[in-house]
């Protein structure tokens, strides 16, 4: 996530918040997830997928409780684990943008476009919306003219017969993917400066999850298979509005943080929620962080 790879991100970081220590929670999609979404543990999980509507993340009830639209664009098939459900109750087809062309990265463009069609429409109501796109994902996808790293492994199956292949070429090629990601997020963040009211929009920009290339030379890729650094830290840049910012943005913050402290983030900064943290998230509010942690 540097101003060669992902340029766009990267300007965003340098003008908001940037969390260095911050751990998704877990290293497969749906803990990862599941942790951005509820402020809590994947150990919950199982309980809230039992009855999934009846536990809907209290992030997006209280959200619709405040009036605000709820707009989902995703390639990624959110339905799997009830997911959809458990983030986004009984969401309407017309607020659930989730384009299956069965080629990845068609799909990430299909999703953003739509999302750009209704960022240019004024906006009656306050809004979060909601934006996972999936061609960094394996097997890394990109149109042609984001191959900017060279050369790339033909065979992204590769390291499953040889655990101890080169990294280098399906490294850049993650990196192409990665960059097409950048080009996509630099159209939307765009889009918000011109159409929207970018001094009253909170953003975030992280991942479900990270990545491994062999990086400990133990034989393990991509993730879901270990609890290693480069599979479970990710990146956090948090924006915050121009009208609660008070000088607080454009700084790094090396202390621990995680995907379960979003939740409360939210609810505190944007939702004005007064009761304490401890009463619906195991997090923390990343603004005011506590000088030690368990």
């Amino acid at each position: 996530m540097d101003k060669e790879v992902t340029p766009n991100i990267y300007q965003f970081a340098q003008e908001g918040i940037q969390f260095n220590n911050h751990y998704s929670g877990g290293s497969v999609t749906v803990n990862g997830l599941f942790s951005l979404m509820y402020g809590l543990h994947p150990t919950y999980r199982d309980y809230m997928t039992s009855s999934p509507f009846k536990h809907q993340t209290l992030l997006t009830k209280v959200l619709a409780e405040k009036g605000y639209d709820i707009d989902v664009y995703t390639s990624s098939n959110l339905d799997r684990f009830s997911l959809k459900s458990m983030f986004f109750g009984k969401i309407a087809d017309e607020h659930y943008v989730n384009p299956h062309g069965g080629v990845v990265k068609d799909d990430d463009f299909k999703a953003v476009a739509s999302l750009l069609a209704d960022l240019k429409k004024p906006a009656e109501r306050p809004w979060f919306k909601f934006v996972f796109l999936s061609s960094s994902h394996h097997n890394y996808q990109y149109p042609k003219k984001f191959e900017r790293y060279t050369p790339v492994e033909a065979n992204p199956e590769k390291f499953l017969f040889d655990k101890h292949m080169d990294p280098k070429p399906l490294f850049n090629r993650y990196k192409n993917s990665m960059h097409y990601v950048d080009g996509l997020f630099g159209d939307i963040w765009q889009t918000i400066e011109s159409h929207q009211d970018v001094s009253n929009t909170l953003a975030l920009v992280t991942s479900d999850h990270g990545e491994e290339f062999n990086d400990n030379g133990l034989g393990y890729w991509g993730h879901g298979n270990n609890f290693s650094q480069v599979q479970i830290a990710v990146p956090m840049y948090l924006k915050l509005p121009a009208t609660q910012a008070q000088g607080i943005q454009a700084r790094t913050v090396d202390s621990l943080t995680g995907h379960i402290d979003v939740v409360p983030t939210l609810m505190q900064t944007a939702l004005n929620c007064q009761n304490p943290i401890s009463d619906y998230s195991v997090g923390e509010n990343l603004l005011t962080l506590p000088n030690e942690r368990p």
